[in-house]
């Protein structure tokens, strides 16, 4: 079980979810009216941090993934994700699982953020479309702006990233953990990790091919 918690000057909310990758199972998505990049100060401002797994090493995070790709950021929206009614009563498949109809309509959503990704190159992994879509935590909703820590994809247009993802059913890509699977390149193979938490020892892109040869992936 996860956490999610905002917290604003008047609010302090905990919301628990089964990790970030059951938002797009258990939760309908819908866009929300806001452009992404718009003035901070329309909105009022809140914090937003989520818990997610913490890897020891880099072969532990690329084993819990699907692909490794690198490219660049070109384009992203607000979306919202809202409970749905639970399609089990098993907790480890459905996370809403024993809540009644009016329990679900008093739960807050949560706000995301799609990030669209042109991929130059699949580093590990299958074949992908020449984009797709990443889905993390933090966003615009109801007027408010929720910024998250742990979701450092705030890159410039142009620059050159890599992403360690998991693919969900909903077809949304995300990271297993945002802060150490995502970095800028540099210089051709280098690697600077886009959140000072990351202190896995990884340097290059051939640091990631090694690691996901280990795992099985098939590496390009």
């Amino acid at each position: 079980m996860s956490l999610v918690r905002y917290r604003t000057r008047s609010t302090n909310l905990v919301i628990a979810v089964a990790g970030v990758s059951i938002l797009a199972a258990g939760c309908s998505m819908e866009p929300v009216d806001a452009p992404v990049g718009a003035p901070v100060e329309q909105y009022e401002v809140a914090t937003i941090h989520a818990t997610y797994p913490i890897y020891a090493s880099v072969d532990d995070m690329i084993g819990a993934s699907d692909t490794v790709v690198q490219g660049t950021i070109v384009g992203s929206r607000y979306e919202a994700s809202y409970p749905l009614p639970p399609s089990t009563d098993d907790v480890r498949f459905s996370p809403h699982a024993g809540l009644t109809a009016e329990e679900l309509a008093q739960l807050d959503p949560t706000p995301l953020t799609v990030y669209t990704m042109q991929v130059d190159e699949v580093v590990a992994g299958d074949v992908l479309p020449s984009q797709i879509e990443v889905m993390q935590v933090g966003g615009v909703l109801d007027g408010v702006e929720y910024i998250s820590e742990e979701s450092p994809l705030a890159v410039d247009p142009d620059a050159q990233v890599v992403l360690v993802l998991s693919e969900q059913p909903s077809g949304y890509f995300d990271l297993p953990n945002p802060a150490q699977g995502a970095f800028a390149v540099s210089e051709g193979e280098t690697l600077e990790p886009l959140s000072e938490a990351n202190e896995l020892d990884v340097s290059t892109i051939s640091d990631l091919r090694r690691s996901a040869e280990a795992a099985n992936l098939e590496v390009a």
